[in-house]
């Protein structure tokens, strides 16, 4: 009998960690980062973990970054100076150790609702410029803003940028704050702009994507 329930939590223990990429800590809150179909975890590989630290703002850290498999694979000879349909998985420092609940989890809600980012755009882009690309990042645009879940909040935006020697364009991309584990972690993907439908195709894959991260650290 013994030995049957050993099998049973070996098996249910097994089957929780199978849905993860990998496991990470935030803090001393462990994150599973789960299997995205058509997407490779890689924040581990060194070029890309050299490319995600070096383009994150230091209050931030990243947990994991996702690119699709065709681009993972070319990623050597084609270069990820222009993020297109990859996300990454983030914290904020300040928040590491901080236990959170929804109460926390809709004051930031209301924080991004009353136009945080516009109003905070000259401190948040020295942030942006601390980090030494040569790139002018505009003020985003936003276009909406729900909750997908009651455990998460979606802005939707388009952001240009003007790298100094090469053409500017436009992303697609969504911020996502997430209640997991009793820890804010967020997730923001991006998609480049083509058109309108660029914006919905975004959309709908930041939130397939969003149910994924928290059915697997549920």
């Amino acid at each position: 009998m013994a030995f049957i329930a050993l099998l049973f939590i070996n098996n249910w223990a097994f089957s929780q960690n199978s849905n993860c990429s990998r496991e990470t800590l935030f803090g001393k809150t462990k994150i599973c980062l789960p299997k995205i179909d058509g997407y490779q975890e890689c924040y581990l590989d060194s070029s890309v973990k050299t490319f995600a630290d070096a383009t994150e703002i230091p209050a931030n850290m990243v947990l994991g970054y996702y690119l699709t498999n065709d681009t993972f694979k070319k990623k050597d000879s084609i270069g990820l100076f222009i993020p297109n349909d990859v996300f990454k998985i983030y914290g904020t420092k300040e928040l590491m150790n901080i236990q959170a609940n929804n109460n926390f989890l809709n004051q930031m809600k209301g924080f991004m609702k009353s136009n945080f980012i516009s109003k905070n755009w000259n401190s948040i882009k020295n942030d942006i410029d601390k980090i030494g690309y040569e790139i002018e990042v505009k003020s985003p645009t936003i276009i909406k803003s729900y909750s997908k879940t009651k455990n998460s909040f979606t802005l939707v935006m388009l952001v240009k940028y003007e790298p100094k020697d090469s053409k500017p364009y436009t992303l697609a991309m969504t911020i996502n704050i997430l209640l997991i584990n009793k820890r804010i972690i967020w997730f923001a993907y991006y998609l480049q702009f083509k058109n309108k439908e660029s914006v919905q195709k975004a959309q709908e894959k930041s939130d397939l994507i969003l149910e994924k991260i928290l059915k697997s650290n549920q």
